[in-house]
């Protein structure tokens, strides 16, 4: 579960507090974040370490951009990517292979 933990510092680093339900909820889901759980370095962002933001099924245009206005408050502008609803990013950048079924293909290579 380090990887939660790895997110929730990530996010909290760029301005943004978890949901107010999350310890609640986590409580009975993860251990306790201590000295007996031992430490992985856990990459958070894009390759480079950029935050991205892909917009859920649940948060409307008027949220997404004031998702993206915090990220540009708090990291700024050009320092993070998004992902809107109805753009094409993952086609674009991992296009479905014809050749084999279920074979992704990575363009940036």
């Amino acid at each position: 579960m380090t990887f939660v933990y790895a997110a929730w510092e990530f996010g909290e680093e760029i301005g943004f507090e978890p949901h107010k339900d999350f310890l609640s909820i986590t409580r009975y889901m993860l251990e306790e974040d201590n000295d007996d759980i031992p430490l992985i370095e856990v990459a958070c962002g894009d390759e480079g370490g950029k935050p991205i933001y892909i917009q859920g099924p649940f948060e409307d245009d008027a949220m997404a951009k004031m998702i993206i206005n915090r990220l540009e408050k708090n990291v700024g502008e050009g320092n993070f990517h998004y992902v809107m609803a109805g753009d094409d990013y993952f086609m674009e950048n991992y296009p479905y292979d014809d050749e084999e079924e279920d074979v992704l293909s990575d363009k940036r290579e």
